[in-house]
């Protein structure tokens, strides 16, 4: 498969990347590991652009629970740019790794066997990017 098919799946990727880091940089607590290690890192120009939006006010799922599903879909489109021309299955096997260890985790969050605050909400965005991926391949593979 040449680069120009690859290009706009892996540029797509590193969009949805970077919005989801952007928002969990920006919106969600100093004490979360990335900002306590760009702090640490010296990115003293973040704190001029948090007090710059602190007055816009998302909704909790964009702000909690959208980042995962964005990250969960970046993924998702770096594997179909890397897996071009492979059988289907194949695809949506390692297509499906991630968002089924975020809802693993989320999971073992539910159990106390892992840290963290299990939210049914985080499985859904983990999953939806997947299901948008598997509706995708699926038409592509009905209309060849």
């Amino acid at each position: 498969m040449t680069i120009r098919k690859r290009k706009p799946w892996l540029w797509g990727s590193l969009l949805l990347l970077l919005i989801g880091g952007m928002i969990y940089i920006l919106f969600r607590s100093r004490q979360t590991l990335i900002n306590l290690l760009l702090d640490h890192a010296g990115a003293n120009g973040l704190e001029g652009a948090r007090e710059a939006i602190s007055q816009w006010q998302f909704p909790e799922w964009v702000v909690y629970n959208l980042p995962g599903g964005l990250w969960s879909g970046a993924y998702i489109m770096l594997i179909h740019a890397l897996t071009m021309g492979e059988p289907i299955g194949k695809r949506l096997l390692w297509a499906g790794l991630i968002p089924a260890l975020g809802v693993l985790s989320e999971m073992m969050q539910q159990l106390l066997l892992l840290p963290g605050v299990a939210d049914r909400w985080d499985m859904f965005f983990y999953v939806l990017p997947y299901f948008v991926y598997f509706v995708y391949i699926s038409l592509k593979t009905i209309r060849s």
